[in-house]
């Protein structure tokens, strides 16, 4: 039985209306409450058993050629998705059906995906940066899913997109989307002051 509740793929699909349009107009979405309450419950689940069983590892910088750690820039510990879990398995056909609609209304040839879940120990951050490596574009689309329970301003860990000389705040709340163009937006995760969970996605054109 599927942790997705009747025409989940589909009714969001219909609901991010609003997406698309801010992507046009703007460059990025965000949107509340976005993820079926179900289904973000298990992906929390999962991604909380990870990191309790130091399945996660401390995220690098730079290309893969020349990848590093350094915390005085990114300090969140990562683990790749690869799909053997049903919950993640549903997640990818998710994307499957979002790629379809993308495509569709910005002709962006997207013709694969990478995700990963993200946590940020209290302390942890990620300065200023785009997401693609430095002379490649393969990333076209930056998906974010917030999992964060009982969310508070003063528990930290922000995202702050710098558009057009201002910035704007979106809030990791537990169901919230962001996405964003990602060429386009330059962005940070402020210090995060208790665990944060995310799962990362991009979708490529390879």
């Amino acid at each position: 039985m599927s942790l997705l509740k009747e025409d989940f793929s589909l009714k969001k699909l219909e609901i991010s209306d609003n997406v698309f349009r801010d992507l046009k107009t703007k460059g990025f979405s965000a949107i509340e409450s976005f993820l079926d309450e179900d289904f973000a419950n298990e992906l929390l689940k999962e991604v909380k058993s990870l990191h309790k069983n130091n399945l996660m590892r401390q995220a690098h910088i730079g290309s893969y050629k020349n990848r590093h750690i350094n915390k005085d820039i990114r300090g969140d510990k990562i683990y790749w998705l690869d799909g053997k879990s049903k919950i993640q398995r549903e997640y990818f056909n998710f994307l499957q059906n979002y790629i379809k609609r993308l495509n569709r209304e910005f002709f962006l040839g997207i013709n694969g995906f990478e995700v990963h879940y993200a946590v940020y120990e209290e302390g942890s951050f990620y300065k200023k940066h785009f997401d693609n490596f430095k002379g490649k574009n393969n990333r076209i689309v930056t998906i974010l899913f917030y999992l964060n329970k009982d969310y508070k301003k003063e528990d930290g860990g922000e995202l702050i997109i710098y558009k057009d000389n201002k910035e704007y705040e979106i809030l990791p709340k537990f169901r919230t989307m962001a996405t964003f163009i990602t060429k386009d937006i330059l962005h940070e995760v402020k210090t995060a002051n208790k665990k944060r969970y995310s799962l990362v996605a991009w979708l490529r054109r390879d």
